[in-house]
């Protein structure tokens, strides 16, 4: 997946570009599994960016409030 491999080599906004694509798809298509698993990446880019912008973008896509998503990051954070 590319977003992943612009994750690993550190190109964090191609890696938010392509991943909010992909979570778009999946919402679309309602699959939660992935969705889940998409949040989970985006967590770990949300965690080195610490871009507000960035969790806006995630709200707007999957229907919630930013604190919402802030928190959400958080948690999965927390599994780490």
């Amino acid at each position: 997946m590319l977003g992943l491999l612009a994750e690993e080599t550190g190109e964090l906004e191609e890696a938010k570009t392509n991943l909010l694509q992909v979570l778009q798809i999946y919402v679309e298509f309602n699959d939660e599994y992935y969705v889940g698993v998409i949040q989970g990446i985006l967590a770990r880019i949300y965690k080195a960016s610490q871009d507000e912008n960035f969790l806006a973008e995630v709200a707007s896509i999957l229907g919630w409030t930013v604190e919402k998503v802030r928190e959400r990051f958080n948690q999965l954070g927390e599994k780490e």
